[in-house]
């Protein structure tokens, strides 16, 4: 026993040695959690705005910091003389990007030129297949060019071409001295497109590939009397579907064909057994019924139309009206030296957030909500020196989330603390998804990148805005008239 109370008396001695006497104090919260929850709240490193340039100087902008990143890592870089810029289109999913491809091939109005990653699709089209020709081997002959001149290299051997019309196939192509052999098919980011533009070829590619998964899967989950149901449930849910219905945007008009549906039935039908177990004999119909699984033609196209609308910014299940949120262009954010780390606090009473709160800041309420009739709406309060209350109400389209109407409450009650001048204001919430969304600094969302500007012009005129989240608003005294 003495032995023991040496060794824990030894222990503790190391443990004061290394953490200080708080990791034996800690009592419900032990040294690791509270280091993690200190490195967790623990305030970002912002980049430093200003650069030494020299002679006991430094640059007094972000404007000046960056002339002086370009004179010294790009010396020989001239400025523009024209207004035409060179680059690729940012993509914001395979969809968006074999889309554009697609609808170029179908309308033939121009050649184009795509990149994906370290792949290049050129588009061309042409009247007649001698100035197909030309026009085609014109490209490759610049691109090859251009490669060489920044040490990249394509290889003949790697590329490969498809003709859509008959006449384009008579058409002579060759890059950089080796000629090119037209295909049926080409494979570009997982999809096959064929020279018909129906991806029935694409269907089957899907389905052998599902197949294959399942079964290699299937050995995992596979225990002494087979794989039971709910695995099988499991495997085709997270799995299979996801597979069979990636970038059904681009393919999904496939399921007009009956072989499709033939095909997609019985694979379909397998798992619908097998998730029943039942008897071979029982039809895909009555099998993938008793199983509640959606048939696979008709979540193909339920794919393809979210997708598209995606794609689109449109739905012919919307009114005209009204247009889905996007993501944010990359050019149309902050600028980087300007985006700054954002952190919020935690509160659970009323006295916590009178202590973040520094005197003059001026407290705002937030909140969005959506009732059981599907109306959504979105809130704020402002509580202002001497009692008086400024409330204002919004309402939403009924697609809305409750997310959008929560980040609409927060982008408005910026907008109010811009336009009334408030210099310190702190915007409550009870919305923690919205926080974490608005402590990314880079967020594509569209209310999240209204936000960030919106604090900016706060900051620009020396002000200041406090983020504090508040479970449910429960405890506070002021929370009252915020429900939307």
């Amino acid at each position: 026993m003495s032995s023991r109370k040496g060794m824990h008396r030894q222990s503790e001695k190391l443990l004061q040695n290394i953490f200080g006497n708080s990791a034996i104090k800690q009592g419900k919260e032990n040294v690791w959690s509270l280091t993690n929850r200190l490195l967790k709240n623990s305030p970002q490193p912002t980049p430093c705005l200003t650069v030494y340039v020299g002679n006991s100087k430094h640059t007094s902008s972000t404007t000046d910091t960056a002339h002086a990143l370009l004179d010294k890592f790009y010396p020989d870089d001239t400025p523009d003389t024209t207004d035409k810029q060179y680059g690729f289109k940012e993509q914001t999913s395979t969809v968006d990007a074999l889309k554009r491809a697609i609808d170029i091939i179908k309308e033939a109005k121009s050649s184009k030129q795509l990149a994906f990653a370290d792949d290049v699709l050129l588009i061309v089209e042409s009247k007649k297949p001698t100035d197909l020709e030309l026009s085609a081997n014109k490209a490759l002959d610049l691109i090859v060019n251009w490669g060489k001149g920044v040490k990249l290299t394509f290889g003949p051997n790697k590329t490969q071409i498809i003709a859509f019309t008959p006449k384009a196939k008579a058409a002579k192509i060759a890059m950089d001295g080796l000629a090119l052999e037209f295909v049926d098919e080409i494979k570009i980011l997982g999809i096959i497109i064929d020279k018909n533009l129906r991806f029935i070829r694409h269907v089957k590619h899907v389905i052998d590939k599902s197949l294959n998964i399942y079964k290699k899967l299937a050995r995992f989950v596979r225990p002494t009397w087979g794989a039971q149901p709910e695995n099988i449930r499991t495997i085709y849910k997270q799995v299979i579907e996801p597979t069979i219905t990636y970038a059904a945007g681009i393919w999904g008009s496939a399921v007009k064909y009956e072989t499709v549906k033939n095909q997609l039935r019985s694979l379909q039908r397998g798992f619908a057994l097998k998730i029943i177990r039942s008897f071979r004999t029982v039809s895909a119909t009555a099998a993938i019924a008793l199983a509640q699984l959606t048939p696979l033609h008709l979540k193909i196209s339920e794919v393809e139309a979210m997708e598209l609308a995606k794609a689109l910014g449109t739905t012919p299940l919307l009114p005209d009206d009204v247009i889905l949120e996007r993501p944010v262009r990359s050019c149309d954010l902050l600028h980087p030296a300007d985006r700054k780390c954002i952190n919020f606090a935690y509160a659970t009473t009323q006295q916590e957030i009178n202590d973040y709160c520094p005197p003059g800041c001026t407290p705002i309420y937030t909140d969005g909500s959506k009732n059981t009739e599907d109306e959504v709406g979105a809130a704020f309060v402002v509580y202002k020196t001497g009692g008086n209350k400024v409330i204002r109400k919004f309402k939403l389209h009924k697609t809305c989330s409750v997310y959008q109407a929560e980040l609409l409450a927060i982008q408005q009650a910026c907008k109010w603390a811009v336009h009334n001048e408030n210099i310190d204001v702190a915007i409550l919430t009870d919305s923690l998804s919205s926080l974490q969304e608005i402590a990314n600094k880079d967020s594509t969302n569209y209310a999240v990148a209204s936000i960030h500007k919106l604090i900016k012009a706060i900051n620009d005129r020396q002000g200041k805005v406090i983020f504090i989240w508040v479970k449910s608003h429960i405890g506070l005294e002021e929370s009252g008239p915020v429900t939307a």
